[in-house]
């Protein structure tokens, strides 16, 4: 049956390997694991409408983790967050600039990765309870989580 297998797909045996490991490993590495594919991810994007969901994402699994994980872990991802959303937004308006017009260019964003480094930091941004907001008018350049 290995013959059915593609290139790059791990056999049973890794698979199990895999996921002994991920099941020993405490639920905090995982999610600094993947909040940090997604950050860079969402860097990657950046300009993109797709990069939004990615940092969208981001806050959403701070937010769930909220009182469960470390604080100052959470903070930089909310830190992190914060970058992203204010460095796609710039990218979105250098890309709707008329051309010849000098708009500030983004910057690779400092602290997108998510492994903590012990430093205070104050809770990480989540949605607020209530009707969500409406949509800005188009080319408004204010963050909507989810748009």
């Amino acid at each position: 049956m290995a013959a059915d297998r593609g290139p790059g797909v791990p056999s049973e045996a890794e698979l199990e390997q895999m996921l002994v490991q991920m099941r020993e490993a405490p639920a905090e590495q995982v999610l600094v694991e993947v909040v940090n594919v997604l950050l860079q991810a969402a860097q990657v994007k950046l300009g993109r409408p797709d990069a939004r969901l990615l940092i969208d994402a981001v806050a959403a699994v701070a937010q769930a983790a909220a009182g469960r994980a470390d604080a100052a872990l959470l903070g930089q991802v909310g830190e992190a967050v914060t970058q992203l959303r204010l460095a796609q937004v710039e990218a979105e308006g250098d890309a709707q600039a008329p051309a010849g017009t000098s708009g500030t260019t983004s910057s690779p964003v400092p602290g997108a990765s998510a492994a903590p480094a012990g430093r205070p930091a104050g809770p990480a941004p989540g949605p607020t309870a209530g009707p969500p907001p409406e949509a800005p008018p188009a080319g408004s350049r204010l963050w909507v989580p989810g748009r």
